[in-house]
């Protein structure tokens, strides 16, 4: 099986479900007392680490004669909801953010090595620099936020009037994407930007919070999925290419495969949606019964 022929996802009902891109199930891992927030996959696709609300982290280890992951860790130092989990590009470490305003760096193993108080009234987003010296963060007082590793923040992002949900490096490390419940998707550039402190486009075009966003693997297109239900695609100069009415009800998570040829959406719907990376014609709907899905991504994502 590819590394990109599975997609997980974190379900309401507490588990994270496993589907091969045909929509079929090929397996369900329990193990949560709480609503699982937050999914990511190590660089090799051997560690897979989820969060959940009651401020939980656990480590899935991918097992070859079983063809799943099975728990290694349970890890409890966050005290509030974990939302955002992401590897390190040297696959040496992960990071997660939480509400309880704290960035916590994590060994493979699941030793704690750095906490960070990033006073941002708590955090909903958290990325890694492609080249590995840097991570933003998105917080409840509505701005971004970048940190060396060491716990040094660089600079502090304003624009947004809302929450900042989420937030994302391009793949060449030089722009951030950032979505807000003031309804927009900024694009933030690291030369005119991050020395200066000033926001370069606004892309206006959702009804209501721009929840979920990502770049295309290209890095030429933003995807960002809205509390309308509603997905946008957007080129960097701000320009609307694709407005798909998606789902139902908000959608919390967006995410294109590495190749770039297709996007994954999740719903409080109840359903997840593969989609064709370019025409974005829809391929596939997951239909999960009666839980809302807060997390999908590809396997290889991280």
């Amino acid at each position: 099986m590819k590394s990109e022929d599975l997609l997980a996802g974190a379900v309401g009902d507490r588990t994270i479900r496993l589907w091969q891109l045909n929509g079929k199930l090929q397996a369900s891992l329990k193990g949560h007392k709480s609503a699982i927030l937050t999914i990511a996959f190590s660089r090799d696709r051997n560690l897979l680490v989820s969060g959940s609300a009651d401020g939980q982290i656990k480590i899935w280890r991918w097992n070859l004669f079983t063809s799943n992951y099975v728990p290694q860790r349970t890890l409890n130092s966050h005290r509030d909801a974990v939302f955002a989990l992401y590897f390190s590009p040297d696959g040496q470490k992960f990071a997660s953010a939480s509400a309880d305003d704290t960035i916590k760096f994590w060994r493979l193993n699941g030793d704690l090595s750095k906490t960070i108080k990033a006073q941002m009234n708590g955090l909903f987003g958290l990325s890694f620099m492609p080249a590995g010296k840097l991570i933003a963060t998105a917080g409840a007082d509505g701005t971004v936020k970048l940190w060396h590793l060491d716990g040094i923040c660089l600079r502090t992002l304003s624009g947004h009037q809302d929450i900042v949900y989420s937030v994302n490096f391009s793949p060449e490390g030089d722009k951030i994407v950032s979505g807000s419940r003031d309804n927009t998707v900024k694009l933030w550039v690291r030369d005119r930007v991050w020395g200066r402190g000033g926001q370069v486009e606004t892309f206006r075009g959702h009804d209501n919070a721009a929840i979920a966003t990502c770049f295309h693997p290209n890095g030429d297109l933003i995807a960002s999925g809205g509390a309308d239900g509603i997905v946008n695609i957007w080129g960097l100069d701000g320009t609307l290419l694709h407005k798909i009415i998606a789902h139902e009800h908000i959608i919390y998570s967006v995410s294109f495969n590495a190749a770039g040829n297709l996007l994954v959406t999740a719903s409080e719907d109840r359903t997840v949606k593969l989609w064709q990376g370019k025409t974005f014609r829809l391929l596939k709907t997951i239909k999960i019964g009666q839980y809302p899905v807060y997390c999908i991504r590809f396997r290889g994502d991280r």
